[in-house]
């Protein structure tokens, strides 16, 4: 546990105690001021856990991710250059045949 998680979770504690102490807050109104509170710091805990992921990691993600577009272009330019040579070679079997015709 960090510091920063330390200190929240203190204060956390610290609410729920000024809360459960209350005398002018019924036992009801006590729960849902400590369960509304509870998804507030879930969400909370929940963002920040996101946003302390390992850099290194989420730059692993993304160099496999632009190695998988990479390897997905290069097969795209293979097929169009096959495509283009059969192209040519269709167009080059045609002017031989036409040559042939007229000689």
């Amino acid at each position: 546990m960090d510091i920063q998680e330390f200190y929240k979770d203190k204060e956390k504690r610290d609410l729920i105690d000024t809360i459960t102490t209350a005398k002018w807050v019924t036992e009801e109104q006590k729960e849902a001021i400590i369960d509304i509170l509870a998804e507030d710091w879930e969400s909370d805990r929940a963002a920040g856990a996101k946003a302390a992921e390992d850099p290194h990691r989420l730059q692993a993600k993304r160099a496999e991710k632009k190695r998988a577009q990479d390897a997905e272009f290069k097969k795209k330019q293979a097929e169009k250059r096959k495509k283009m040579s059969q192209d040519d070679q269709d167009w080059a079997s045609d002017r031989a045949a036409a040559a042939q015709s007229a000689g």
